[in-house]
């Protein structure tokens, strides 16, 4: 699927640019012409059953304890570039010795959206190393202090709307030496012995031009999913309505498409991914950035069946209409 920029380019730049606060960025989140939705209500209890494949594999209560406390430290300047130095490494885990990165293929994509699932995916069928650590989904974003994690600006379902983020980003620019600091933090988590690392965190959506800009030659897989399933999901994580939600996917898809570049940027649809994942990549040029596997390794146990659950994030929501929104330029009509 081609994604050209258009009508929400300039938009999306605005955004990334003004200094109004967060609420503010809220309030326009949808494009000019939507259609207002209906007042916010939760989908009915029976849309989204609460059970345990819903959340998130269970850690180990110490190495979850070490993660909150190194969050927390990692807010006091002075202990900042020590917490650096924690080992969260995983035991039992065949880690790269002295690992040698020549180039960073990222995975955007909002919490929800089948990122780690891609990841799985992918470091399955191709030669790519990736990060293993005691933190959420072994997310490069917990891994380094040069630029905050995205609950420091709101969490899932609300980092986008954050002018503190685009502010930071912006500073981070100027920065002499953010790739070196950022590649020593990662370099203890690498597993695998390909030159290419394969790294995914929901904010890496929100700052693709400065990724770019930092890491050279670096390729950006953008993953997409059906808005209202997205809300939905992330709803166990947030008291945000669900209309908010859906906004917050528009910002921040917004902003990711004012920087794609096809020389180096490609559109992942998570519901054409579950149909089948070999078409759906063949599709894209990743088999040109990654070498493939001769044979592909097991997937996780989590990920053995691809299975798409949007129908049971969207039961409730068929009545609502959002109108026109970058997610138009994805394939949803919404």
């Amino acid at each position: 699927m081609e994604i050209g920029i258009g009508t929400f380019a300039g938009k999306a730049s605005r955004l990334a640019h003004s200094p109004r606060d967060a609420s503010a960025t809220r309030r326009d989140g949808l494009a000019p012409g939507s259609v207002a939705a209906p007042p916010a209500t939760r989908p009915p209890a029976n849309a989204v059953p609460t059970r345990p494949g819903n959340a998130r594999p269970a850690q180990p209560a110490i190495p979850y304890l070490k993660w909150r406390f190194v969050r927390l430290v990692r807010r006091v300047p002075v202990l900042k570039r020590l917490v650096a130095q924690t080992d969260m490494r995983l035991p039992g885990v065949a880690y790269a010795a002295d690992p040698k990165i020549d180039r960073i293929v990222f995975i955007c994509g909002l919490h929800r959206s089948g990122t780690t699932l891609l990841e799985d995916y992918i470091h399955a069928h191709y030669h790519v190393s990736h990060l293993r650590a005691d933190v959420p989904e072994s997310e490069g974003q917990h891994l380094q202090d040069v630029y905050s994690e995205d609950r420091r600006f709101g969490g899932p379902g609300r980092f986008a709307f954050s002018a503190a983020m685009r502010r930071e980003v912006a500073k981070l620019a100027t920065s002499r030496t953010p790739r070196e600091r950022i590649l020593r933090s990662w370099q203890r988590y690498v597993v695998g012995r390909s030159s290419t690392l394969l790294e995914k965190s929901p904010p890496n959506l929100t700052k693709i031009a400065w990724l770019r800009a930092t890491f050279p030659g670096a390729r950006f897989i953008v993953m997409v999913r059906d808005p209202r399933a997205v809300a939905a999901a992330t709803l166990k994580w947030t008291r945000s309505p669900v209309e908010h939600l859906v906004e917050h996917w528009h910002t921040a898809h917004a902003l990711a498409h004012a920087e794609f570049d096809p020389r180096d940027t490609c559109v992942v649809r998570y519901e054409d991914f579950c149909i089948d994942p070999e078409a759906a990549l063949a599709a894209t040029p990743i088999g040109e950035w990654m070498e493939p596997r001769d044979e592909p390794l097991a997937s996780a146990g989590r990920f053995a069946t691809l299975k798409n659950s949007n129908d049971r994030y969207i039961a409730g929501q068929e009545q609502r209409r959002y109108g026109r929104g970058i997610w138009d330029r994805f394939g949803y009509s919404i």
